[in-house]
């Protein structure tokens, strides 16, 4: 589960980074609150220049990162790799095999842009892959 909420840092870095369980500061918290009031089971950590909450929502796996002021910046939730769009489970499958992928999440961004999520597994690291809403990677991260 740890590792599970690690994967805020892709966005903003391609470097290892350390997260620390915590309690945000109240801006935080109020703008999670208005935007996901019926959430339980809310876990935060705080990351380089962010917060992140892992939480439940209506039964569904969620995920949010705000930056330190309370801005949102995307939400996520977990997919089965089968709900992939076919273009990115073809192109994930062929690149990373797909033995080795262990999640699978669609989010959206501030922007209101849609994209999707892979983790995949290399011997001990575990590498997340973003992909555009064109279905084309974007960027790639180490989650630690």
């Amino acid at each position: 589960m740890k590792g599970i909420k690690l994967f805020h840092l892709i966005f903003f870095s391609s470097v290892f980074l350390r997260v620390h369980a915590i309690d945000p500061p109240q801006a935080i918290t109020a703008a999670f609150a208005a935007r996901y009031s019926a959430a339980a089971q809310v876990n935060w950590e705080k990351a380089t220049g962010m917060y992140l909450a892992a939480f439940t929502l209506n039964g569904k796996s969620m995920k949010a990162a705000f930056k330190n002021d309370g801005t949102f910046l995307r939400e996520e939730m977990l997919i089965a790799f089968g709900q992939l769009p076919e273009a990115v489970r073809k192109d994930a499958a062929q690149r990373f095999n797909e033995s080795k992928i262990t999640e699978a999440a669609k989010f959206i961004d501030a922007a209101g842009m849609t994209g999707y999520r892979i983790r995949y597994s290399n011997g001990n690291t575990r590498v997340d892959v973003m992909y555009n809403d064109q279905n084309k990677i974007f960027q790639r991260a180490i989650v630690e």
